[in-house]
C-alpha cells in the first residue's frame, strides 16, 4: 500500500507541475523526476495562445457576477474576477 501512495503522490506532483507550467509558473523540482519534455512544452505554448485569444472571456456565471459587482459597487472601483485560475482536475 505504501508504494501505491508514493506512486500516486508522484503522479499528482507531475500533474501539479504541468498545471503550474501552464499558468506560466516555474515547476517545482521533484527528486528523481525528469523535467517537462518538449511535447509538453508545445502543449503549454498552445494553451497560452488559446488563453491569449480568450483573455477577456468570462463564462456566463462569472460574467453575471462581474456585472453585479460593477453595478453594486458603482461608486467604488469594483474588483475584477480572475481570468487565469489553477484548476486541478484530479
Amino acid at each position: 500500500m505504501g508504494s501505491n501512495i508514493s506512486s500516486t503522490r508522484a503522479g499528482l506532483q507531475r500533474h501539479i507541475n504541468l498545471r503550474l507550467a501552464d499558468l506560466g509558473f516555474t515547476p517545482v523540482a521533484v527528486a528523481g523526476e525528469p523535467a517537462l519534455d518538449d511535447s509538453l512544452l508545445k502543449y503549454i505554448a498552445h494553451n497560452h495562445e488559446k488563453d491569449r485569444l480568450l483573455s477577456t472571456y468570462l463564462c456566463p456565471a462569472d460574467a453575471r457576477l462581474q456585472g453585479f459587482l460593477y453595478e453594486y459597487l458603482d461608486e467604488v472601483v469594483a474588483p475584477k474576477l480572475p481570468v487565469k485560475t489553477l484548476v486541478l482536475d484530479r
